[in-house]
């Protein structure tokens, strides 16, 4: 069975390799970028003198521009969250306002906020990152969702249920029955006041 938090440090890994994929690709094979162009080479030499009256006039008079139909311009529109963020306390402070606001991040593909606000500190420590660069790692990765998209279901079908409470009060476990994929349950830890998707 993948645990939860081994879903999300699988997609860090898939947007890790993708990053360094992308990284190594030398610049060398950008000809265009080191070849000087050719027009810049001729611009430089002084022109002969019988040229140059002709050259001073043809800068005096205005250069025509073919106008581009107005139906080729498209308007450029900001995206917009899928769902707001909600306002007030922390949704993370209790679990059972944490479970909402984790899916409401997957379902709006907010991939790297998710792993900001669900990835436990302990295990954001042991991977020897902070959660923001496994975040930034995520959102350069476009297929980091195919990670995420095992684990909505799972969270989308407990979102009914009452967890069963260890006796710390520091974990909160959701079991899936049917298990959905290889998630057979859905743990909660809690760190610093703040639940988190746990192991």
């Amino acid at each position: 069975m993948k645990s939860p938090t081994l879903i999300l440090t699988l997609a860090i890994a898939g947007a890790s390799a993708w990053s360094c994929s992308k990284s190594s690709t030398p610049a060398a094979d950008d000809k265009s970028a080191a070849a000087p162009a050719p027009a810049a080479a001729s611009a430089a030499a002084p022109a002969p003198a019988s040229t140059a009256p002709a050259m001073a006039s043809a800068a005096k008079s205005p250069v025509s521009v073919p106008a581009m139909p107005a139906a080729s311009v498209t308007p450029v529109v900001a995206a917009k969250p899928a769902t707001p963020a909600p306002s007030g306390p922390d949704p993370r402070a209790e679990v059972k306002t944490a479970l909402p606001e984790a899916i409401r991040l997957i379902s709006a593909k907010d991939y790297s906020g998710f792993i900001k606000e669900f990835m436990p500190p302990s295990a954001a420590k042991a991977s020897g990152m902070t959660a923001e660069q496994m975040a930034s790692m995520v959102a350069m990765a476009p297929q980091a969702g195919e990670s995420f998209a095992k684990l909505l279901p799972a969270l989308q079908a407990v979102k009914d249920l009452t967890p069963t409470m260890d006796a710390s009060g520091n974990k909160a476990t959701y079991t899936l029955n049917p298990p959905i994929g290889d998630i057979k349950d859905l743990n909660f830890v809690k760190e610093d006041g703040l639940w988190y998707l746990g192991d």
